[in-house]
Formats: structure tokens, C-alpha cells, sequence
């Protein structure tokens, strides 16, 4: 039949004759229904196309970003342990270990952010994204690191019994250099971590703005030292360093956060999404809630559904929802939907399935027109039992319709009166059984 049908709608045959007894106007519909969906198929696959391009292309930009980063760190690095060197300035030297510490959290930025886009797999269900805060992390550590290190500098220059050098203008070149170039560097970097949203190229850039602003201090501090306030050039190596582990520690708190998944909050443009998802199909949804998987997020979610459809409906309409969702959030690398019956919540002990099964046999066992029960379904519809029954019915004893449904209204009546649990049950004929299912309920 699918081949039939796929040729039916690829041939250019006329088609009502491909199909016997399929009228004109039926074959038209299908044929126009095949047709709209191509063009909505189509633009699907190319929006999620597009969205991936755009991805991989932000992901560049942050590599190269990055790279940018690191060359400049170098030569800052370079440039002010020599200026420090020459000129016996404790902030600039303090400086270019900031700036060699940005060399280390360069190269984490490049790995996380190169491994943490790889899709899911096997080994790694929920893909590789967590490694963007933890390079985040790696590099909180080493600003919290790089601060101990200026602090101890700093506080053995303030506590000194030599004198200092006297700082000169290249000292103070240097630094207004590096206030400029890392101003530069982090705004270009948290632009392209921005639009690539990854934690870890942010972090590297706030990185960048706090070499800035200790470079605008170690600038302070020369230009005291210049001026005959020796010890202003320490002071201001030990206040960098307490700007560089304020940075670290904030830098850290968040990745910890993002590894411990406390941010669970779904933004409100992705919210706005998948409600306007659930509302195509009717569906309620709550309780949504987000793993951030580096750039990424996996969604999960409950949805409400009609209690009386059955468990397969309930599957394809979640699935539906799930491909759309992926589909139109592209920040969503992956969607988990739970499912739950659209009932208010009661209080009253609610009978269980076979028990209830079992109670329900017992009483059509006093009725000797009914043969056996071919289904048993019971729905639980706020607080009340409902349950849905088909019969088949010795053919002797019931040989009219009305015969049946005097027989299927006494049987409803004696269930609502002894099993005070059930409030509505609805008996219908099954006239076409198996073997199996013929076993007499009287047998039993």
C-alpha cells in the first residue's frame, strides 16, 4: 500500500485510476495535502540547517576570538614583565602575570569550546556542554590562583626594607597600552560569546576586562610612584590582586551553579515557544525545566493529556511536540516530555487496576447473559472511577438488540450499586471475539 501510494503521488498518471473505488474528489484532497506538506517538510529541514550553520559559525568566531586573545596576550606579557623589569614597577610586574594567566585561560577557552559542541552519543548521552563551565571553572581557578600570587608580591614590596626603583614613563606606556588593548579584546570577545552563548568565552572575556581595569590601577600607582609616593606602586599590585580574585570567585560561583544545574529557569523567549507549541495541539504544559549543557539546554517538561486516550496517542502527540521544539528553539539540544492525565488532584484512595478488575468479574458473574469480558479499560477522572467494558453475550439468552441492552443497563446497575467506588460504567457488545478471549467469565 506505501508503495502504491508513493507511486500514485510521484507518477504523472491521472489520479483516479490508481486506486479502485477512490472518488475524484477524495484523490484531489490527498494529492493537495502531499503537496502543502512538501514545502513545510522542506522548510523545516532548512531552518534546522540554517540554525546549525549559524551555530558552527559562532563557534568559529569564538575560536578565532580566542586565538586573537592569545596573541595579544603574549606580546602584553612580554612587553610588561620587561617594563617592570626595567623599571622596578611591582604593579606592572604584577600585571604581566595577570596577562600570562590569560595566556593559560586562552588555551582552556579553545579546548572547551572546541569538545563541548560535539553532538551526543552513546558515551555521552546528554552530549559534551558541561565542559564549557568547566573551563570556566578551570579559569576562575587560575584568576583565583594569578591573585594569590600578585597579593604575596605585593604585600613583600610594601614590607620591603629596600627601597624601590623609581618608575619611568615606559612603565607607564605600558600600562595605558594594556588598558586599551584589553578594553578591545573584551568587548570583541563577549560579543562572540554572546551570539555563540557559551559560558566559557564570556568568562575568557571578563578575564580581558579585569587585566583592563588592573592595568588601569597598576597606571594609578606608577604615576604615584612618579610623583615621589613610592609606596603607592605596591598598594595599588595588592589592590589588582584583590580585583583579580573578586573576578575569580564570581566566575567560579556561576560555573559551579551551571555544573550543579541550579540555573533550571527556562528564558522567556523558549518559554514563549513551546507554549505556543503545546497550544497548536491543545496541550497544557508545566513544570518546564532546563539542564544548560553549555551552549545548549535539554528541556524537560510534563504536559498535560486527555485522560481517556490511550498511552499510543499520548506518545505520538508528545513526539509531535518534541520535533517541533527542536525544531524552533535552537538553544534546545535535546527534549524529555512526561505525560500526565488532565485530571484535578483528589484526595480520595483511588481503587487499584486489578483489584478494581477483579471486583468488576465478580459482579458480571451474576449475570448470566454475559459470556465473558473481552476488555476491561478504567479511566480515574478527579477523584471519580470510570470504567469502560466490552461484553460478549450467550446467543441463546440475548437474541434482539434490545434484548443486549436491557442486559448491559441491569449489568451498569448492579455495578454502581456494589461497587460504591465506581460512579459511571458503560457496557458495550463485542461481536467479533478470538478464541482466546471466548473463555466463559462463568468458568472463571
Amino acid at each position: 500500500l506505501k508503495l502504491q501510494f508513493l507511486y500514485l503521488i510521484g507518477s504523472g498518471v491521472p489520479r483516479t485510476r490508481r486506486i479502485r473505488g477512490c472518488p475524484l474528489h477524495t484523490m484531489k484532497a490527498v494529492r493537495r495535502g502531499v503537496c502543502a506538506a512538501r514545502p513545510r517538510a522542506a522548510a523545516r529541514v532548512a531552518l534546522v540547517h540554517s540554525r546549525r550553520w549559524a551555530s558552527e559559525e559562532a563557534a568559529a568566531a569564538c575560536e578565532k576570538v580566542t586565538k586573537l586573545g592569545a596573541g595579544a596576550n603574549v606580546a602584553l606579557c612580554g612587553l610588561k614583565g620587561v617594563a617592570g623589569t626595567a623599571t622596578g614597577s611591582t604593579a606592572m610586574i604584577a600585571d604581566a602575570f595577570h596577562s600570562l594567566g590569560d595566556l593559560v585561560s586562552d588555551a582552556v577557552t579553545l579546548a572547551a569550546i572546541r569538545y563541548s559542541r560535539d553532538p551526543p552519543d552513546e558515551k555521552f548521552p546528554f552530549g559534551k556542554g558541561k565542559l564549557e563551565s568547566l573551563g570556566a571553572l578551570s579559569v576562575s581557578g587560575l584568576l583565583i590562583g594569578t591573585s594569590f600570587g600578585i597579593g604575596s608580591v605585593a604585600w613583600h614590596a610594601i614590607w620591603a626594607a629596600d627601597p624601590l626603583l623609581i618608575t619611568g614613563p615606559a612603565a607607564l606606556a605600558c600600562g595605558v597600552v594594556s588598558v586599551v588593548v584589553k578594553e578591545a579584546l573584551y568587548h570583541m570577545t563577549v560579543k562572540a560569546g554572546e551570539e555563540a552563548k557559551s559560558s566559557v568565552t564570556v568568562a575568557n572575556a571578563h578575564h580581558h576586562r579585569s587585566d583592563a581595569y588592573s592595568s588601569v590601577v597598576a597606571v594609578a600607582g606608577i604615576a604615584g610612584n612618579m610623583c615621589g609616593v613610592t609606596w603607592l606602586d605596591p598598594v595599588a599590585g595588592a589592590v589588582v590582586a584583590m580585583m583579580i580574585f573578586r573576578t575569580g570567585c564570581e566566575i567560579g560561583f556561576e560555573s559551579l551553579q551551571d555544573l550543579l544545574d541550579q540555573h533550571s529557569e527556562v528564558d522567556e523567549d523558549t518559554l514563549a515557544t513551546v507554549s505556543a507549541i503545546c497550544k497548536r495541539h491543545n496541550i497544557k504544559a508545566f513544570e518546564t525545566r532546563a539542564r544548560k549543557m553549555g551552549p545548549y539546554h535539554s528541556l524537560y517538561m510534563t504536559v498535560s493529556v486527555r485522560p481517556t486516550i490511550s498511552v499510543s496517542v499520548a506518545a505520538q502527540i508528545t513526539d509531535t511536540i518534541k520535533q517541533e521544539i527542536l525544531a524552533e528553539c535552537e538553544e534546545v539540544q535535546s527534549c524529555f516530555i512526561a505525560t500526565r492525565a488532565a485530571t484535578s488532584k483528589s484526595e480520595k484512595a483511588m481503587p487499584d487496576h486489578d483489584e478494581l478488575k477483579a471486583a468488576v468479574l465478580k459482579v458480571l458473574a451474576d449475570v448470566p447473559e454475559i459470556f465473558t469480558v473481552t476488555h476491561f479499560t478504567p479511566h480515574y477522572l478527579s477523584g471519580n472511577v470510570r470504567v469502560n467494558l466490552d461484553v460478549t453475550m450467550d446467543s441463546s439468552k440475548v437474541a434482539t438488540i434490545e434484548d443486549a441492552t436491557r442486559v448491559a443497563r441491569l449489568a451498569e446497575k448492579a455495578i454502581l450499586q456494589q461497587l460504591p467506588q465506581v460512579q459511571h460504567a458503560d457496557i458495550h457488545l463485542e461481536l467479533q471475539t478470538t478464541r482466546r478471549q471466548c473463555e466463559s467469565l462463568h468458568a472463571m
